[in-house]
C-alpha cells in the first residue's frame, strides 16, 4: 500500500489480494487483532538474569542454577541498563501517556531521542482505514518503542551511585522484638557483627485488635541494647485514635524522631534502611532520614503500597522464586534470598523436651508459627481427629484484628480449644522454641491454600529440617524443590495420609540429609550471600572508622 490517498485504478489493482479482498481491509483486521497482544508483551531483548543468593557455600550444599538463575522467561536486564522496565511500570499494559505533551517524556533523561516524538499518537489518515487501521497502529509501535528507551533511563537513574557506603543500618520492622522471631529479628543479629543496627519496631495502635498494643510498650522511655551488643530496640510510642489524620501525623512524627535519636546515639550518620512491608511503611520512612534502603519481601502482599515500595527500593529481597518474578518487573535490583535457620540450633547435644507442659503418652504432632487466617484450623480439627491417640501441639499466638481467623476457620480452633488431645501452648519464647521441636515425631505446615501462601517460605520448614524431623506441608515453593525429604499433600486427606507415612518413617539417612540441608541455609551464611548480591547494586556496608 501508499503511503498517501490511493487513485482509483490503484485501489481497484493494486490493493486486492488473490482472495479479491482488498489488503486495506485484511490489514485493518490484523492491526485490531494485533494490537492489544502487541502492548501486552515484553521487549524480546530484556533477559531475566535475576542473582540466587541462596546456593550453599558450604561442602555438600546444593546450587540452584550457579551465579545467575533464569526465572519466569523474559524480563529486565539486573543491571538496568537500556531495556529495562522502569520501576512501578505494569508489563501488561501501556503506560498513560499523554500524546499531546512529548516534552515531559523527554525530560526523563536527555538521552532520550526527541525527534522520535514528532509522530507519537498521530493518525495516518489512509483511505478506508479510519481511526483504528494501520496509521494508529503503527503509532502504537512508536509509543511501545519509546516506552523501551524511557524503561532504559528512568532505570539507569534510579540506580544507586557505584559504592555508596552505609556506616549503620536501621531495620524497620512489622514484628514486635519480643514477639515470636521472624526473618528480620535473624537478620538484624548477623548485620550486627558489620556494622550497628537499629531495630524499630512500627508504633502499635491503640486498638485491642493490635496483635503489638500493649500498654507496657507505653511505658518504654529508652532504647533497649539486646544481644548482640551492636543491636538496639526501639519501641516508638503511637497516639490514640490514630485514625485521625493530625493524631497519625503526630505518631509519624514521633516514630522519626525516636529513630533518629538512637541514629545519633550510634553515632550513625549515612544509615541503610531495611524494611518489611507493613500498612503505612512508607509515611513511616519518609519521616525518618533513611534515604536509601532494601525493601526485603517476605510474603505475597497485594497492596499498591508494597508495589510502591519495591519500585522505590534500590534492592529488593524476596524470599520466594515467586516474589522475585513479581517484583523484577519494576526493580532490576531484584534477588533471590531465602530464609533459613539459626546455626546454634545444630550446638551441642539434641534439647530435652520443652518444659512448657508435661508430655504426655502418645507421639506428638507439631506445630510452631503465628496462628491467622492464613492457618487452615480446619484442617487441624481434622488430624486431631484421626489421631486421637496421639496429641496435636500448637505452639504460637493467635493473632487479632484483620489477621485473625474468621468464618468457618474461626468455629475450627473453637472447636480445638476443646479437644482432649490437642495443647495450644500459646506464645512460646525463642530459646524455649528448638528444644519444643526437638520433642515432635513430626512437624506440619498446615496453610490456607491461596496465593499470599504459595509465595511464602516458611521459616518452620527449616526448624524442623534442622532436627531431622520428617515435614508434612501445604504446597510451598522450598517444599516442591526438596519434594524427597518431605510430604506435600494438597488436600485434606491427603495432609492426613502424608502424616500417617511420616510417622511411619524409620530411615536414619534421610533424617541426616535433610540437618545437611538445613545447615546449608543457616543465617550466618544467607546473611552475608544477600550482603553481597546487594553490593551489585551499590549498597556497601562498612564500619565507621
Amino acid at each position: 500500500m501508499g503511503g498517501g490517498a490511493g487513485t482509483p485504478e490503484r485501489a481497484g489493482v493494486a490493493d486486492r489480494d488473490a482472495a479479491g479482498q482488498p489488503r486495506a481491509q485484511r490489514a485493518v483486521h490484523g492491526a485490531r487483532s494485533d494490537r492489544a497482544r502487541h502492548l501486552g508483551q515484553r521487549d524480546a531483548r530484556g533477559d531475566s538474569r535475576l542473582a540466587d543468593v541462596s546456593r550453599g557455600d558450604e561442602p555438600g550444599c546444593p546450587r540452584r542454577g550457579g551465579r545467575h538463575h533464569r526465572l519466569g522467561g523474559r524480563g529486565p536486564p539486573l543491571s538496568g541498563g537500556p531495556g529495562g522496565p522502569p520501576r512501578g511500570a505494569q508489563p501488561d499494559r501501556a503506560p498513560a501517556v499523554s500524546a499531546r505533551r512529548p516534552a515531559r517524556l523527554a525530560a526523563v533523561d536527555p538521552r532520550v531521542d526527541r525527534r522520535r516524538l514528532g509522530g507519537l499518537g498521530r493518525r495516518d489518515h489512509r483511505r478506508g482505514l479510519g481511526r483504528h487501521g494501520v496509521g494508529r497502529h503503527r503509532a502504537l509501535e512508536r509509543l511501545e518503542d519509546l516506552r523501551d528507551e524511557l524503561a532504559g533511563a528512568a532505570a539507569r537513574r534510579c540506580q544507586v551511585k557505584p559504592a555508596t557506603e552505609f556506616d549503620g543500618v536501621a531495620i524497620v520492622s512489622p514484628f514486635a522484638w519480643d514477639g515470636p522471631w521472624q526473618t528480620p529479628h535473624y537478620v538484624a543479629r548477623q548485620l550486627a557483627t558489620r556494622v550497628p543496627v537499629v531495630f524499630a519496631e512500627k508504633p502499635a495502635t491503640w486498638s485491642p485488635g493490635d496483635p503489638d498494643f500493649a500498654l507496657a510498650k507505653w511505658r518504654r522511655r529508652a532504647p533497649t541494647a539486646v544481644p548482640p551488643a551492636a543491636v538496639s530496640v526501639v519501641w516508638p510510642r503511637g497516639a490514640p485514635f490514630s485514625r485521625f489524620r493530625p493524631l497519625r501525623e503526630l505518631t509519624l512524627r514521633g516514630f522519626g524522631a525516636k529513630l533518629g535519636a538512637e541514629l545519633d546515639r550510634r553515632e550513625i550518620s549515612r544509615p541503610l534502611g531495611w524494611v518489611s512491608y507493613f500498612a503505612g511503611c512508607l509515611a513511616h520512612l519518609e519521616r525518618t532520614r533513611v534515604r536509601t534502603f532494601v525493601y526485603h519481601c517476605l510474603d505475597a502482599f497485594d497492596a499498591p503500597e508494597e508495589l510502591e515500595l519495591a519500585r522505590r527500593a534500590a534492592a529488593v529481597l524476596a524470599v520466594s522464586p515467586e516474589l522475585v518474578a513479581k517484583h523484577a518487573r519494576s526493580n532490576p535490583n531484584t534477588f533471590h534470598a531465602p530464609n533459613g535457620v539459626d546455626a546454634r540450633a545444630f550446638a551441642g547435644p539434641p534439647a530435652p523436651p520443652s518444659p512448657v507442659r508435661a508430655r504426655p503418652a502418645g507421639r506428638r504432632i507439631g506445630f510452631v508459627g503465628i496462628l491467622s487466617r492464613h492457618i487452615d484450623f480446619v484442617l487441624l480439627e481434622k488430624i486431631a481427629g484421626a489421631f486421637a491417640d496421639d496429641q496435636l501441639v500448637i505452639g504460637g499466638p493467635v493473632l487479632r484484628g484483620a489477621s485473625a481467623p474468621i468464618g468457618e476457620q474461626k468455629a475450627a480452633l473453637a472447636r480445638l480449644r476443646r479437644m482432649t488431645n490437642v495443647q495450644l501452648l500459646g506464645f512460646v519464647e525463642p530459646a524455649l522454641v528448638p528444644a519444643l521441636i526437638q520433642s515432635f515425631a513430626v512437624g506440619i505446615i498446615p496453610f490456607v491454600p491461596n496465593d499470599f501462601n504459595a509465595g511464602r517460605d516458611p521459616i518452620k520448614f527449616y526448624h524442623y529440617l534442622a532436627h531431622g524431623k520428617p515435614v508434612v506441608t501445604s504446597p510451598v515453593a522450598v517444599a516442591r524443590e526438596h519434594a524427597r525429604l518431605c510430604q506435600i499433600a494438597e488436600t485434606h486427606p491427603g495432609f492426613v495420609a502424608g502424616i500417617e507415612r511420616a510417622l511411619s518413617e524409620d530411615d536414619d539417612a534421610v533424617a541426616r540429609e535433610r540437618i545437611a540441608l538445613a545447615r546449608c541455609h543457616t543465617w550466618e551464611a544467607l546473611v552475608p550471600q544477600a550482603v553481597h548480591a546487594i553490593e551489585t547494586a551499590g549498597i556497601v556496608l562498612r564500619r565507621a572508622t
